[in-house]
């Protein structure tokens, strides 16, 4: 994860220190919300790939056998794989492989089908959300060196100071996640106002601040986060594990600006409001 430093003191090192282990933290939590779910589904495109990468036919198929899947299996979808050079073995354990009917979504995949994918629903509009890349930054001011705070951030670098996703409702709901029985919804998904910088433009939400030689905070702050209703559409087993489904929307309505939903606290998916 890319880090810059804009000032090299002591108090900006404990923050830089902060900021990457509260990252690493998060991708960690991450990780076991993935372990206590599933991976995601394979899809025609994933198949091409492996085929492509020199993979062998028996290890493709066993994994075609080992995860659930998005095939498409059509007449179309068959002649494209035979086209990328797919084998006949393996085009018939896609056809044979049982369609992932429920589980977790992964909503980073653009490849998600309308029935598990991660969308952004404007009235009767649905409008899928993709996964925005953010690096870690640590910024102080002058300042800093005479007990000032320093302030950690997670920083939507490649996106700009607007999200191309627009909407004008100023109360949307989101849908659909699915998280294991044993974990709070709530610990998994938040969503918060985003911040403009001034000299990057850059949309960005702090992370982490230390003031007087010491952390003060760790995580993205109270006054970020908008608070959500969850509403729990039912109950579903997936390979053993039981898991619940939610949708959600802010309480109240939401002011114009620029927003992220996050997911366990490193996948961001943004928007904003006009």
């Amino acid at each position: 994860m890319k880090v810059k430093v804009h000032l090299g003191t002591v108090q900006l090192r404990i923050l830089l220190l902060t900021v990457l282990t509260l990252s690493c933290t998060l991708w960690v939590r991450a990780a076991i919300g993935q372990n206590q779910t599933t991976l995601a589904p394979l899809t025609n495109a994933e198949v091409i790939k492996l085929v492509k990468g020199g993979l062998s036919s028996e290890l493709i198929v066993k994994t075609i056998k080992s995860r659930p899947n998005q095939f498409d299996m059509s007449t179309d979808g068959m002649l494209a794989l035979k086209n990328n050079g797919v084998p006949d073995n393996v085009i018939e354990a896609m056809i044979s492989a049982p369609s992932a009917q429920a589980g977790p979504p992964d909503p980073a995949s653009s490849e998600s089908k309308d029935d598990n994918s991660f969308w952004l629903y404007d009235g009767d509009k649905k409008i899928r959300l993709q996964e925005t890349k953010v690096t870690a930054e640590a910024k102080a001011g002058i300042g800093v060196a005479f007990g000032g705070a320093a302030h950690g951030y997670l920083t939507l670098s490649e996106a700009g100071p607007a999200s191309p996703i627009r909407v004008t409702n100023k109360n949307p709901s989101f849908g659909e996640v699915v998280v294991p029985e044993n974990r709070r919804v709530a610990e998994l998904v938040q969503l918060v106002r985003l911040q403009i910088d001034t000299g990057s433009k850059h949309r960005r939400v702090e992370a982490a601040k230390v003031a007087a030689f010491r952390t003060t905070q760790t995580g993205i702050p109270e006054a970020a986060r908008i608070p959500l209703v969850f509403q729990e559409l039912g109950e579903i087993t997936y390979k053993g594990t039981q898991q619940r489904k939610y949708s959600f929307k802010p309480e109240a309505s939401l002011a114009s600006g620029e927003y992220a939903v996050v997911i366990a606290g490193r996948i961001f998916f943004d928007f904003g409001i006009d």
